[in-house]
């Protein structure tokens, strides 16, 4: 396939022979959840199922595959605690609807904004090394998982490796 897409398995052939995606790319279901929580609406959230799905699917047995509960308390709690806390996330405002703030095809950069709240996305969503630009200067910014300070300049090149994103903001 020439694009690479974030599906669970991407065909029988492939589940056959690799398993599901999350044996190449570890954290992909976390993607998916920090993905759900930046747009708007309600927030995706399976009750367990979460946990990555390491075997094969195995579509010829009565039990096609099994799924071992693995919760994600601290990463969960961060994106709870941030829905919570920064008004850029709530739903009642038309206003704070995500915007893009980059021209680039293979990284997914948005931005949602209430009055001084905000939170940015940026999500790679290729499997190479991408290159790109934003349009905006964020200073003073904490990265949601780790809240570690970050800032990013507009118009300077920035880097995300394959499947990397990154989420900050600049509520705590």
């Amino acid at each position: 396939s020439k694009f690479q897409f974030l599906n669970y398995v991407q065909d029988n052939l492939i589940n056959e022979r690799y398993g599901s995606d999350v044996n190449a790319f570890y954290n992909s279901y976390k993607y998916f959840h920090t993905l759900t929580f930046f747009l708007p609406g309600i927030q995706w959230i399976l009750n367990g199922q979460e946990g990555p799905q390491f075997e094969r699917i195995s579509i010829f047995s009565s039990h096609p595959f099994s799924r071992q509960y693995k919760f994600n308390n601290d990463f969960f709690r961060s994106m709870a605690m941030q829905k919570s806390k920064n008004p850029a996330l709530w739903n009642l405002d038309p206003a704070n609807m995500p915007i893009k703030i980059s021209n680039s095809k293979e990284v997914l950069a948005l931005e949602r904004k209430s009055g001084n709240s905000c939170i940015v996305m940026l999500f790679n969503i290729t499997n190479k090394v991408v290159q790109f630009q934003i349009d905006k200067d964020y200073s003073n910014y904490y990265e949601i998982f780790n809240k570690v300070p970050v800032s990013f300049l507009k118009n300077t090149d920035l880097q995300l490796g394959p499947f990397q994103s990154i989420l900050f903001s600049n509520v705590l």
